[in-house]
């Protein structure tokens, strides 16, 4: 999976080899050389950049993901829960999917409750929605990918 909102991201789940993008990558993170090792030895897979979520509150774990494939209909999703320096693997799984592909069309519904939801609500949602497109797009261009990827 390769999304970021509020937390910090990874990369993508193997380096981009239909558009190479720029020359070089920023040098990985101490954080990212240890959740590489740990996809070697949990899965045997060598994975360049994985997605990684690492919220900034105080949360007791990492949650790394990589994506192999697509082969035929279907893609093998690699999944670890790490402690927060990537040292301590907690959980892993491989997993097989069928490829989401083709578009997406999300509807949000927003309804009116006083307690809960203002005036401004609709204006909110529409800059949260920018805000996260405008990441998606930052993080495809800061790795080499021709177009975001969600």
């Amino acid at each position: 999976m390769w999304w970021c909102h509020r937390g910090r991201c990874g990369g993508g789940p193997t380096t981009p080899t239909a558009n190479p993008g720029p020359t070089s990558l920023p040098p990985l993170t101490a954080l990212e050389v240890a959740l590489n090792q740990a996809y070697e030895q949990a899965f045997n897979e060598k994975i360049v950049r994985p997605a990684i979520f690492n919220p900034s509150c105080a949360a007791a774990r990492v949650t790394s993901t990589a994506y192999l494939g697509p082969f035929g209909k279907s893609s093998t999703l690699l999944t670890l829960y790490s402690s927060r320096d990537g040292g301590s693997v907690t959980w892993r799984q491989r997993a097989t999917f069928l490829t989401p592909a083709g578009r997406f069309q999300v509807l949000a519904v927003v309804v009116r409750y006083p307690q809960t939801v203002g005036d401004d609500a609709i204006s909110l949602l529409e800059a949260a929605q920018r805000q996260i497109n405008e990441d998606h797009a930052s993080f495809a261009r800061a790795r080499g990918y021709g177009a975001p990827i969600v």
